[in-house]
Order: C-alpha cells, then sequence, then structure tokens
C-alpha cells in the first residue's frame, strides 16, 4: 500500500514538474500568448466560472443564516416583551380586584366619574413643622396643565396623601394629610355625620392624623376606618385616609378628638395620582 502510494506521488509530482516547465518554456519562447499558456487559460475558464457561482452561492447561503439567526432573535425579544406585558396585566388585574375587595369590605360608595394625572415623588421635604413632597409634573408639561392647586392626591389604592399647594414648571408640591395646614371632611365608621380631618404638630412626627371635634354621642372606636365625605368638599367622597387608633376627651372636658394612622406610610410612596376633575357623590 506504501509502495502504490509513492509511485502515486511520483506520477502527480512529475506532472506537476512537467506542466510547469512547458508553462515557462512556452512564456519564454512564445510569450504570454504561448500555445501552452493559450490551453492553460482554455482549461480555467469553466474553473472560473464554477468557482465564481460557488463564492456566489456561498454568499446568498450566509445572508440568509444571517437573516434567520436575526429573525430568531426578534422573535425571542418579542415574547419577552409579551411574557412582560402579560404579567404587567395581571398583577393590574389583581390589584383592581383588591381595590373593589377593600371597598366592598369597607362599605365604600363607588366613586363617579373622577380624572387624574399620574406623577412620580421626586423629593420629599419635611419637618417638626411641615411634611410634604415633590412630584415630577408641572405647568410646563403641557400645553394646558390639568394640575392645580387645591387638586387632591392619593395612591393607585384610592388612599388620599394630600393636596397640591404649588406648581412651578417641572415640578408641583404636595402637602401631605400629615400637614397642620391639611384639613378634609370625613366619614368614621358607620357614621354618618361628617367631621374634620386635620394634622397635628404633636402627631406628625409619629405619621398619625387627627379627628377633632368629635361629637357627643357619635360612636368612633378604634379600628374603624376613615374615608373622605365629599359632597361640596375639595376632594371626591370615598377616599380611604386611615385607621383610628385612640379616642381621647379634650383635657377641657368639651368634646372628643381620636388619634388616625394611615394605611400607608408617606415615604414608601413612589406613585402618586392627582385628581384634576371629580363629580361629588353627595
Amino acid at each position: 500500500m506504501k509502495a502504490l502510494i509513492s509511485k502515486k506521488s511520483i506520477v502527480i509530482a512529475s506532472v506537476a514538474v512537467l506542466i510547469a516547465l512547458s508553462t515557462f518554456v512556452s512564456l519564454n519562447i512564445f510569450g504570454s500568448q504561448g500555445p501552452v499558456t493559450n490551453a492553460a487559460n482554455r482549461l480555467s475558464r469553466p474553473l472560473n466560472f464554477v468557482s465564481t457561482q460557488l463564492a456566489q452561492m456561498f454568499e446568498q447561503i450566509y445572508g440568509s443564516i444571517h437573516r434567520y439567526e436575526t429573525l430568531i432573535e426578534t422573535n425571542e425579544r418579542l415574547l419577552r416583551e409579551l411574557t412582560d406585558l402579560q404579567l404587567a396585566h395581571r398583577e393590574a388585574e389583581a390589584l383592581r380586584a383588591d381595590n373593589e375587595f377593600l371597598r366592598a369590605y369597607l362599605n365604600l360608595p363607588a366613586r363617579r366619574e373622577m380624572s387624574n394625572e399620574p406623577a412620580t415623588v421626586v423629593r420629599w421635604g419635611g419637618s417638626n413643622f411641615y411634611s410634604s413632597f415633590v412630584i415630577n409634573k408641572g405647568y410646563s408639561n403641557y400645553w394646558n396643565s390639568p394640575i392645580s392647586v387645591g387638586d387632591g392626591v392619593m395612591t393607585e389604592y384610592g388612599v388620599l396623601v394630600g393636596r397640591v399647594t404649588a406648581v412651578t414648571a417641572t415640578t408641583a408640591t404636595v402637602t401631605t394629610v400629615l400637614d397642620t395646614s391639611f384639613a378634609a371632611g370625613v366619614f368614621v365608621g358607620d357614621g354618618g355625620q361628617s367631621i374634620t380631618a386635620r394634622g397635628d404638630f404633636a402627631l406628625m412626627g409619629s405619621g398619625y392624623f387627627m379627628l377633632d371635634n368629635i361629637p357627643d354621642g357619635m360612636p368612633v372606636l378604634p379600628g374603624d376606618h376613615v374615608v373622605t365625605s365629599g359632597g361640596v368638599g375639595v376632594f371626591p367622597g370615598g377616599l380611604l385616609m386611615g385607621e383610628v387608633v385612640e379616642v381621647f376627651s379634650h383635657a377641657t372636658g368639651l368634646g372628643r378628638y381620636a388619634t388616625v394612622r394611615q394605611f400607608r406610610p408617606l415615604d414608601s410612596i413612589h406613585q402618586v395620582f392627582v385628581i384634576t376633575e371629580f363629580d361629588d357623590l353627595l
């Protein structure tokens, strides 16, 4: 076997040498147009054509493979985006269902048409004397800004957290329900009489606000829920505000007051909704 391979190798090498010598002699005797050169050119033409066709075919195959890989990547990206959208939709439906359950559990009236503008909390402010935060919406965000001083501000769960007290080109300041300048008419528990909820210096640091001047005979107990009364007030009716913690008698012996805990700590809020328009329930 080795001898056969060796003989074949010798023959191939001899032919190659012969072709090379013939080409060299042809070029030196006849110039570039010698018979050997012409024969070589004629023999190479089909090979050049075939090689060109093969190159074009491989380029087309490579292009098709590249396009296929691009389509696969695009399809995978779209599938990921679809999955994210489906997850967001399920979460939104779960929040809606939780909100409806909470409203039914608390026996709250359904709110009528209400327009709101979403915003993000960008900065918190506060001290022993005031409580506020800043949102990322102002009058330059719109040709005719729907946000104005006095608008109520709530969370995605319909919990009232404050009202707009200043509007600039790009931001608005929200004074919270803990601030001493804040006040709202509210219902407590099953009571049908509206009383006032307001901020208090002594309670602000603890995250509480106050129900003041509770009439004698009006049932107010720890655990009762506090909601806005609406009517001709600044805020729509039925917005949650908090839960009664304790009920006290004033030092003068005239009337009672109660401390109220918020449903959600203010410093944990990042997304809010400015109530720009609403229909009174009463």
